[in-house]
């Protein structure tokens, strides 16, 4: 019973580190100047840009939803 609380608490923690990385603003601003230096130098077409660049505002508003912030 102990070794399975611990567990599911190991659980609980790994996925909260991993969305606060996900969603977090830092990575995500990252993410973005590495697509905008990849249009820059042609590796994507605007097209291919526009929709990265949709996903990761998506991904910014919701961790701001869940309380995510600098």
């Amino acid at each position: 019973m102990v070794l399975q609380k611990f567990t599911m608490w190991v659980l609980k923690e790994l996925i909260t580190r991993a969305e606060d990385e996900w969603y977090s603003p830092e990575v995500i601003r990252q993410e973005l100047e590495s697509l905008r230096s990849r249009l820059e130098s042609k590796e994507l077409t605007i097209d291919e840009f526009s929709k990265q660049e949709e996903l990761l505002v998506e991904r910014l508003m919701v961790g701001r939803n869940r309380g995510i912030e600098e």
